[in-house]
């Protein structure tokens, strides 16, 4: 048994480190706070316990918490916001756990008080001219008896706000000597598209409604915001965009959701349409390998058959075990989520004589059984899909274009602008592009939405 206290990031998801994420795909139980981005936890196997350590009042109640499961369970993970042993109750939990015998591996995270400025365009030290940074929740500051001694003047004070709100973190500094009209960024929601910056100084932002969590940067090196700033610019390059998305109605809502964030109005060309085939739904009893390379394939099969525990579920990427832990399979899927991902992953950890199940569309390219020529692969239609009708205005007036499948392509590929930036989800799409004469302006390096949109900011930015 070991409970790992492990660093989620200051939001972004994409910023956890390799080893964190890597802990949150085999954990059994993850006791994570309120501040830590809900994405990280759909990479948990489907079989994780998630306790939300946010809703027990003291820290008592948490400390708790992390004996009970790390006696009872191998793996736990407490995954903490930035970094678990900066401006963190994580040296505290570590101490109850080495007081109880309870083995425990510490995961650093990339902190708030560094990246949240960070984005912002502020360095927190910067070598020619302010070496020196002080770093403080404030809620674990004294603020009603702080003396003049207690903080240097003549560095950076970075304060990660908690429940004691600005006015008084501010008021204590300038009874303190501090200059009222010393500069003050404060980051709010930072790493995430949701990133605002305010500046100011520490009397113009005094009862600045600054919310909690906002990382408040204090000190000269905080004009640098209107200098460096690239983020929150970043963020703009989406706005008012019409991107045009084409799949089943739930995904479409889905990555709605995901353009709305950035700005961006979501177009549907057309609703894809998914009919279920009928199969020998047996099959499933006899496979050692399930391969299933989509959500819409889990729908079908589930649609036709139980799907039995016993064989290995290997799955296309998240949203493809996402749908399969709804029906109580835990699924292992590659680190790429492509195709050519797939194909690697099988290769690397199926033996060739299993007896292998691809659940797949009628149409699904054959690269997949061509690459794994020589292993016992079964491919298994149980599904079509198609477009009963196309949104030929959304087609021609979309600004992006999101090409998530083959099938797409061949319906509107000819149709859109030619100003359009175009999008492909993988090689498989970008070739049926190119094949067209259409050249391609982005390819996701993996095959999500989400992928997609940050390859398009890359591009665009």
């Amino acid at each position: 048994m070991t409970v790992y206290i492990v660093g989620a990031g200051p939001g972004n998801p994409m910023l956890i480190t390799l080893r964190g994420m890597e802990l949150v795909k085999k954990a059994e139980v993850i006791l994570y706070d309120r501040l830590v981005n809900p994405e990280l936890l759909q990479y948990a196997p489907s079989s994780c316990l998630m306790v939300h350590t946010d809703g027990h009042a003291t820290f008592e109640d948490t400390k708790a918490l992390l004996l009970t499961h790390g006696r009872a369970h191998k793996t736990v993970v407490r995954l903490k916001n930035g970094d678990p042993m900066v401006c963190s109750t994580g040296a505290k939990e570590i101490d109850a756990l080495r007081e109880h015998g309870i083995p425990y591996e510490i995961v650093p995270g990339v902190s708030s008080a560094v990246a949240g400025p960070a984005y912002a365009g502020i360095p927190v030290t910067h070598a020619d001219r302010h070496p020196i940074v002080s770093l403080v929740h404030s809620d674990e500051v004294d603020w009603e008896g702080l003396s003049s001694g207690d903080l240097p003047r003549n560095g950076t004070l970075v304060v990660l706000l908690g429940a004691i709100e600005f006015s008084t973190v501010s008021e204590a500094l300038i009874r303190c000597g501090f200059d009222p009209d010393t500069p003050v960024a404060a980051t709010h929601r930072s790493t995430t598209p949701e990133q605002q910056t305010v500046t100011g100084t520490l009397s113009s932002l005094m009862n600045a409604p600054l919310d909690a969590s906002s990382i408040v940067v204090i000190g000269a090196i905080a004009t640098l915001h209107r200098k460096l700033a690239w983020y929150e610019d970043k963020c703009q390059v989406l706005v008012g965009k019409k991107v045009l998305v084409m799949r089943t109605e739930e995904q479409f809502n889905e990555a709605g959701k995901l353009l709305n964030q950035w700005g961006a109005v979501a177009l549907n060309g057309g609703t894809m349409r998914v009919e279920t085939l009928e199969w020998d739904t047996s099959m499933l009893e006899r496979a050692d390998v399930v391969v299933v390379t989509s959500p819409m394939a889990v729908k079908a099969a589930c649609a036709r058959a139980f799907l039995p525990s016993a064989p290995t579920y290997i799955a296309v990427g998240p949203s493809t075990k996402a749908a399969l832990g709804e029906e109580g399979i835990n699924a292992l899927i590659p680190s790429e989520y492509t195709l050519e991902g797939l194909i690697s992953f099988i290769k690397a950890n199926v033996d060739p004589s299993a007896h292998s199940l691809v659940l797949q569309s009628r149409g699904a390219s054959p690269i997949l059984t061509r690459a794994l020529e020589g292993y016992d692969l079964t491919p298994v239609p149980i599904y079509d899909i198609g477009f009963p009708t196309i949104d030929w205005d959304a087609v021609m007036s979309a600004d992006i274009v999101f090409f998530t499948s083959t099938l797409m392509v061949n319906e509107v590929a000819g149709h859109v602008s030619h100003g359009a930036v175009k999008v492909s989800i993988g090689p498989q799409t970008s070739a049926a592009l190119n094949a067209k004469g259409i050249s391609v302006d982005i390819e996701a390096p993996q095959s999500t939405i989400a992928s997609m949109i940050n390859a398009t900011f890359d591009y665009l930015y």
